[in-house]
Parts: structure tokens; C-alpha cells; sequence
């Protein structure tokens, strides 16, 4: 029996303008070069992006020594923040100042848009609340 995995492609959203995933409305403006930044636009993603900042998950198949098999998924903060600063265009210095509900807004944005290059979009590496 053969199995085919359908994949579909990211959502595109013409009316957030050419190549932008999302735009999240930050409730603290940052400080900028040019002024406040009060919104963080996410571009959309491609394959050097995935293959730069990597998955948003270590998968863990088995520990070391260990004759047992198992699966472990553990966050990758250091990756969450390269995609950040990758899909946003900001300094990760900017981005460190972003308030607690801001930086889970935009975290969450950026695991859904990561997520997409999974198949179906259902990867445990979305941010659950």
C-alpha cells in the first residue's frame, strides 16, 4: 500500500501586502532608529529561511547508551529567536525589549508561520497557552 502526503502551501495574505505573513499591533511601542515601532511585520517565509534558523523543536529519538526508543520534543528558545529576528527584519536587541504580551503574540505568530512548512500544519511545535 503507498501512502502520498499532501502538502499544502502556506496561506497568502494579499491584503496584508506582498510577501507579509502577518502584522501584529504591538501594545508598547519599541524604541526604534527612526522613531517608535508600533507594529512587527512577519514576511513570509522560504526554504533558506527553514534551512538558516531551523526547526522551532529538537526531536530527541533516543537517549544516548539507552537500548529504549523514545521521542522527545524540546523548545528551541535560540531558534524561536533566529525566526524572529529572520521573518521580522529587527535587531534581536529591539526584539529583547518587546513586553511579555507582546513577545507571546508575536512568538505565536511565528510558530504558526513555521508551523505551515509542516505537513498539514499540526506540528507540536506550536506555543500552546
Amino acid at each position: 500500500m503507498q501512502r502520498t502526503a499532501t502538502v499544502e502551501a502556506p496561506v497568502f495574505r494579499a491584503d496584508l501586502g506582498p510577501n507579509v505573513a502577518a502584522k501584529i499591533e504591538l501594545r508598547r511601542p519599541l524604541p526604534g532608529h527612526n522613531g517608535n515601532i508600533t507594529e512587527i511585520v512577519l514576511k513570509e517565509p522560504n526554504l533558506a529561511d527553514l534551512i538558516d534558523c531551523g526547526h522551532l523543536m529538537r526531536r530527541i529519538l533516543h537517549e544516548p547508551g539507552s537500548a529504549t526508543m523514545r521521542l522527545e520534543l524540546v523548545d528551541d528558545p535560540a531558534a524561536l529567536m533566529r525566526w524572529m529576528i529572520r521573518l521580522s527584519g529587527q535587531h534581536e536587541a529591539i526584539l529583547r525589549l518587546m513586553s511579555i504580551p507582546d513577545a507571546r503574540a508575536v512568538q505565536s505568530e511565528v510558530a504558526r508561520i513555521v508551523d505551515e512548512f509542516n505537513v498539514g500544519g499540526n506540528s507540536p511545535a506550536s506555543p500552546t497557552t
